[in-house]
């Protein structure tokens, strides 16, 4: 890799392969964050093929902290969803809340209604639970009472740590996010991405 952030690649493909030809990839630092991510773009090109022309795209790389630990102290809060606040123009932004004395708290849609979950630390994760009892149409809950009936999981969200950075007045949490909806037939993941959220 030069010193000003690039890494250039050469990969010939093997005969038989999808498409066959020499790939020229190349890796250029866009830039950070100041808070331990970095946007990069990535080119690729195949040569001598058919499908002889550039592509590129803008990608972000977190460094991973393996020290990062969460926890109920260090998540209690609001903390806003990065991918809304990374729009261009965004005036609010998806936001969660955390209670860490009672293991509860809400989901926060801009104008939209809040969804109560439970949460806990699975190896290292976070899981957020929401339930809805079948007697109880369109009503979501934290948890299930206890000995109810017909009660099910409709949405599960998992954050995996990635890194925690902050200076004054916030604090920045990097997580592999990914989301699990129920509408009938059973949990199903949804999507599964990197994204931040911020604390103030």
């Amino acid at each position: 890799m030069s010193p000003q952030g690039e890494l250039t690649l050469t990969v010939e493909l093997l005969p038989d392969s999808l498409r066959e030809g020499v790939v020229d990839m190349r890796m250029e630092r866009v830039r950070g964050d100041g808070l331990g991510a970095e946007e990069w773009m990535l080119s690729t090109r195949l040569r001598h093929s058919v499908d002889d022309h550039l592509r590129a795209h803008v990608t972000p790389v977190v460094r991973v902290d393996p020290r990062l630990v969460l926890g109920p102290q260090l998540l209690d809060g609001r903390w806003h969803s990065g991918a809304d606040l990374s729009r261009p123009g965004a005036v609010d932004a998806f936001a969660v809340d955390f209670e860490a004395g009672s293991g509860q708290g809400v989901e926060q849609v801009p104008g939209g209604e809040a969804i109560p979950f439970s949460w806990r630390i699975e190896e290292g994760s976070l899981v957020a639970l929401t339930f809805a009892l079948d007697a109880e149409p369109g009503v979501l809950r934290p948890d299930c009472p206890p000995g109810a009936q017909g009660c099910r999981e409709v949405r599960r969200r998992v954050w995996e740590p990635l890194r925690m950075d902050a200076r004054p007045g916030l604090r920045r949490l990097y997580v592999i996010e990914a989301l699990w909806l129920d509408s009938g037939a059973g949990p199903e993941r949804v999507s599964r991405q990197l994204n931040f959220y911020d604390a103030h």
